[in-house]
């Protein structure tokens, strides 16, 4: 192989992969542009032959800064370059799957021009992994396709095309920079440290004619200047972790229809249409929690796109906007009385969102949620129980005389408290020990030796003192920093 750019180095290029994968040794490919019309990473299981038992390793000089783009005859590291409208590089898909063995390839920049992938990578199966390497796609074809693989892994990798550094272009972008299509079931693919950058999508998780991808990881990876981050179109219990989502052109940072998704602590950045759209009404099981959404300036966007039928939990996430955005949504939520959870989820500003039609949470669903959700009250949101019953925490130290010291009762945490005192003992204020305002709390009094008596810091109804064996629920508040009860009801037992 010359390895100069010019030279049409397919035949020695395949030859020694050939020989290399025969011999089972490493192939170290020298630095150098080495031109071609297309490898094929051997490994069949037809007439007589098994390549499934055999391992290869091919492993290059390194790729250069992955954004300095070769010329046409430029040597930078180790570069394989195809001008025609077909895969640089690309394995066999035989009669049975992972024909091709254990495979690794290393330190090498593949770069191609076609409407197809640069890598197709259709068996690439069991323990088979490609790191630090760079993928870039001149034409309108995806960076890396990937058919079938089992604890297959990519990492340190760069998948880019011509328009990583150039903004705008919304949905015209093309290809797909990491395109896990597999025509059969499969588990365990990872994608560590990778970066997708220009195309339409980043990633994309999809089984053909209905089949899954099981437990695929995307973790500490990039998505930028793309149209869509990542689009989980059919994957199982897939873990999107830390994924950085920005320069988008008003799609989507993360969708997921799957089940059992887990999406966690990633950043979506400012651009996209809606920040984390998980509106597939048949998944279950979904978890979006701990991400940071930025609306920024985008009208009508949305940060977090609920639609459920079965559980979902949407927690601990906060979004962002520039104040006086037009139509910028937080959460929205919608469904057919969904089971979900929402709560904990944090917005900024934190006072009332302004903007015609802005709202840090848009509740469209029908007949109600079965669940928490956050409901949002002015410059507040606080959760809320809809359509379930609920159960006061019980405090299970019982209330004695020790507790009212000077007819102040002393409160620990709590919203359930059984008193029992053994003397005739009077009550006209509260203590509470968690200096925390707004409880709602049910005595409930075994004797008549407790006396809640009508006074400055404690209304009874109508003024009525409460001794008697029964119950009686008051709300306190803390104002000034003093406790002030009001009775909700009483009920005494005979």
């Amino acid at each position: 192989a010359i390895g100069d750019g010019v030279t049409d180095d397919t035949a020695a290029i395949q030859a020694a992969i050939d020989a290399a994968f025969a011999a089972q040794v490493t192939l170290y490919v020298n630095a150098g542009t080495y031109l071609v019309t297309g490898l094929k990473l051997p490994g069949r299981v037809s007439g007589g032959i098994d390549d499934r038992g055999k391992s290869f390793r091919m492993i290059g000089a390194g790729t250069g800064e992955q954004f300095v783009v070769n010329p046409s005859t430029t040597n930078q590291g180790t570069t394989i370059k195809s001008v025609t409208n077909a895969p640089v590089l690309e394995d066999y898909l035989d009669l049975v799957t992972g024909s091709n063995g254990q495979n690794t390839i290393e330190y090498i920049r593949f770069d191609g021009t076609s409407s197809t992938p640069v890598l197709k990578l259709q068996s690439f199966f069991g323990q088979s992994r490609m790191q630090n390497c760079v993928i870039y796609q001149r034409g309108v074809g995806d960076g890396v396709e990937i058919g079938r693989g089992a604890i297959l892994k990519f990492d340190q990798c760069f998948s880019f095309n011509g328009d990583w550094a150039t903004y705008s272009l919304g949905a015209a972008r093309t290809g797909i920079a990491w395109n896990l299509k597999t025509p059969y079931d499969v588990g365990l693919v990872t994608f560590e440290q990778c970066s997708g950058r220009g195309f339409k999508d980043a990633f994309v998780i999809d089984g053909q004619g209905g089949q899954k991808n099981f437990n695929t990881n995307v973790v500490d990876c990039q998505a930028s200047v793309t149209y869509n981050g990542l689009r989980n179109v059919n994957g199982n219990n897939t873990v999107v972790n830390n994924l950085y989502c920005e320069g988008g052109d008003g799609g989507t940072g993360i969708f997921d229809s799957g089940d059992y998704a887990k999406i966690l602590n990633n950043y979506v950045g400012a651009g996209y249409s809606v920040g984390i759209d998980v509106t597939n009404s048949s998944s279950k099981g979904t978890v979006v929690s701990n991400n940071l959404i930025s609306l920024g300036s985008t009208a009508n966007a949305t940060g977090i796109n609920v639609f459920g039928l079965y559980n979902k939990t949407i927690d601990n996430n906060s979004i962002s906007y520039v104040a006086g955005t037009v139509g910028a949504t937080g959460i929205e939520i919608a469904g057919d009385a969904p089971r979900l959870s929402i709560q904990n989820n944090s917005f900024d500003p934190r006072v009332s969102w302004t903007g015609s039609g802005s709202n840090k949470i848009a509740d469209n669903t029908v007949n109600g949620i079965s669940g928490v959700i956050q409901k949002e009250v002015g410059t507040f949101e606080f959760p809320s129980l809809s359509q379930g019953s609920f159960t006061l925490f019980r405090n299970n130290a019982t209330i004695i005389d020790s507790d009212i010291i000077g007819s102040n009762m002393s409160l620990v945490s709590g919203n359930y408290f059984v008193v029992t005192t053994s003397v005739f003992t009077i009550v006209n204020q509260f203590t509470l020990e968690d200096g925390e305002p707004g409880h709602f709390v049910v005595f409930r009094s075994t004797n008549a030796n407790t006396s809640f008596r009508n006074s400055a810091q404690l209304k009874t109804n109508g003024g009525a003192d409460f001794a008697s064996a029964g119950t009686i629920t008051f709300f306190i508040d803390l104002i000034g920093g003093n406790a002030y009860a009001y009775e909700v009801s009483r009920t005494t037992f005979i």
